[in-house]
């Protein structure tokens, strides 16, 4: 089983990027174009 760690401030570029990532990659479909750019 995965241990999650509280939230530390430096977590933060690591954490934008991920989202950036699942957005762009992963879940692009789910999203509309406009939705992907902002």
């Amino acid at each position: 089983m995965a241990a999650i760690r509280p939230y530390r401030p430096g977590d933060a570029e690591a954490i934008a990027a991920l989202t950036l990532a699942a957005i762009r990659q992963t879940a692009l479909r789910a999203y509309s174009s406009e939705q992907v750019e902002a």
